[in-house]
């Protein structure tokens, strides 16, 4: 199946943002290197970068869908069912790990977890255009609201309700990071109407700068996977040997 090559180059510069982010947020947390991750440009272009990744996957399950003409049915295939179900436990290894390694800040519902659910939940709407775009509308409304209620149970953390002491080291709630997903199903409907692009480039897929950008956008999944392992595990055994100085 022929892939649309600029949607892996997206993917592929949101994954490099990530990195980026993650290595900032890392030199800060073992308290190698002050960088402020909180506030401020370094947290906007986090959010920048999770906002291309989560509109990526909704406008790629509009693409995908409408190539096997799933998307003009109403019931959920057992594809995006097993898809869904498929990065939505990779989230919950995800938990057990931080569980294990930072029980105070394990991840109750970080990005994984909100993809997951979002296929499985959304799959059945997609051939609904502007549902897609007002409800993400009124998603990013009511979010505020929803962010502002702190309640005393747990329970609906994955929502968007905090907890008092709630901390976790990656957290993507349905209010309001659904709603970038909803904009990416809309974008499908613009940009790829009936399977066909509809839109050209300054530079084409065998640009020499663009493929090696694709090829990480291709695997995004393995590498958003590893990469904070290894990151976060070259960092701390730099710091551990005493070598951090020559960064810091």
């Amino acid at each position: 199946m022929k892939r649309f090559w600029e949607l892996d180059f997206l993917r592929g510069v949101a994954i490099i943002m990530m990195i980026i982010f993650h290595l900032l947020y890392d030199l800060s947390y073992l308290s190698i290197f002050p960088v402020n991750t909180t506030s401020g440009f370094w947290r906007i272009f986090g959010y920048g970068s999770a906002v291309i990744f989560l509109s990526l996957v909704g406008c790629c399950l509009y693409v995908s869908s409408s190539r096997t003409n799933i998307g003009l049915k109403t019931s959920l295939p057992k594809k995006y069912i097993m898809r869904g179900l498929k990065i939505f436990s990779l989230g919950l290894v995800l938990t057990a790990i931080t569980w294990i390694m930072f029980p105070r800040e394990f991840i109750v519902f970080g990005v994984l977890h909100l993809i997951g659910f979002s296929i499985i939940i959304l799959t059945p709407f997609i051939r609904f255009k502007y549902i897609m775009l007002f409800a993400g509308i009124f998603i990013l409304v009511l979010s505020p609201v929803v962010q502002a209620a702190v309640v005393d149970m747990p329970y609906f953390v994955w929502l968007g309700f905090m907890y008092r002491g709630f901390s976790t080291l990656d957290y993507f709630p349905v209010f309001p990071w659904i709603a970038a997903v909803m904009f990416g199903i809309f974008a499908g409907h613009v940009f790829y109407k009936n399977k066909v692009r509809q839109h050209t480039f300054f530079f084409s897929s065998r640009n020499e700068f663009s493929r090696p950008i694709q090829y990480l956008g291709k695997h995004s999944l393995l590498i958003y996977l590893l990469h904070q392992p290894i990151i976060f595990g070259i960092l701390l055994g730099l710091k551990n040997i005493g070598i951090v100085w020559i960064i810091a």
